[in-house]
Parts: structure tokens; sequence; C-alpha cells
């Protein structure tokens, strides 16, 4: 009797010993697969976020003027520069290369550094054209600075300007970013500085 349990250990040890690996199969329905291509999809794709959510717009940042959102929407909607309502952005972009800087001071119908509640930012706007007409635009607002430090980062935010199924200006999207400063990324006009559009890049600047 000992002999043959002895043998069955040994029979069983030998097979324990000889197994390659261990395999298993999950079998899922069709649906959940396809539920869960989606959602795998969705988290691997950039997260948008929309200008109130982005931008600061606060009372407090009114009273320190600095109301990125009020500025955004003076771009849009103000009775002397606002893209829905006239045409003086549009019709001036080229004669500045397709950068108009809040301290322009030809612009027709007025100097676009006295755009209203404007307060203590500055600003850079750019197009981008399609058969040179002008399908959308990017408004890059900051804090007014007349001095920098090489290599500081300056805090900036980038919002995008397109039209919505109506014809009308709208601002989808914002971003969060920061210019790094240095005679390469800011340029100065009337005394005070501002970003180039090129250098910006998309991140939180941190302390």
């Amino acid at each position: 009797m000992k002999i043959i349990r002895v043998f069955t250990m040994v029979v069983v040890f030998a097979m324990i010993l000889g197994c390659g690996g261990v395999y298993a199969v999950w079998y899922y329905n069709a649906p959940f697969v396809e539920e869960f291509s989606a959602a795998t999809s969705l988290i691997l794709n950039d997260f948008f976020f929309a200008p109130d959510v982005v931008l600061p717009g606060t009372d407090q940042d009114s009273d320190l003027g600095k109301n990125h959102q009020s500025l955004l929407h003076e771009i849009l909607y103000s009775s002397k520069y606002g893209l829905n309502l006239t045409e003086t952005i549009h019709a001036n972009m080229a004669q500045y290369g397709d950068m108009i800087t809040c301290y322009e001071n030809g612009i027709q119908g007025g100097n676009m550094n006295n755009i209203p509640r404007a307060g203590n930012l500055g600003f850079v706007l750019t197009c981008e054209r399609e058969a040179d007409e002008i399908v959308s635009f990017f408004l890059y607002t900051f804090d007014e600075f007349s001095s920098y430090i090489n290599d500081s980062k300056i805090v900036v935010y980038k919002t995008m300007i397109t039209k919505n199924e109506n014809g009308e200006w709208e601002s989808p999207i914002s971003w969060e970013g920061y210019v790094v400063a240095s005679q390469e990324t800011v340029a100065i006009h009337k005394k005070e500085y501002y970003i180039l559009p090129a250098a910006w890049k998309s991140g939180r600047v941190t302390a």
C-alpha cells in the first residue's frame, strides 16, 4: 500500500513539473467588449475644457483687472472690436502678419490697448486661414509685464475661437500654459512686453 502511495505522489509531482505554464481564456459577449473598447478610447484621448473652467474670471480677478473671461468676451462681442459685431479685427489681421498684439495703436476703429475690460492683461491674437479665409483665431492672454527675468515662466492662457454651425464666432476650448522668457520668446512694443505665440507650451506653472 505504501509503495502505491509513493508511486502516486511521484507521478503527480512529475506531472506538475512537466506543465509549461498556466493558461486561462476569458470569453465575453460582444456588447461588453464594445463598451470596454469605447471606454478605453475615451481614456486615451486628450481632455479639453471650456474657457469658463480654465480662464480666471472671478469677482476678485475683476477687481485686480485680471479677468481673462471678460477680455475674451470683449474680443467676441465688443461693439468696436468684437468678432461677432464688427470686421475691425478681420480687416487688420493681414496688415500685422496675422498677429495683433494689445499694444497696437494703428487698428482701424481704435487702439487695441484700450479695449474695454482688458484691465491689467496683455494679449496676442493670431489666426489660421484656408484659401486666404480666416477659419479660426487663437487668443493668448497674460498679465502685463514691462520687465522679465530670463528663463522665468510667464503664465499664458490660450483660447481657440472658431465659428459654430450658425456662423457665429465662439470659444469652445482654453488651455493653461506658459512661455519661458528670453529674447527669443518675448518682444516689446510701447514699453510693454508681449509673448510670441510660437513659444507657448501647455502645462501649469508650479511655484
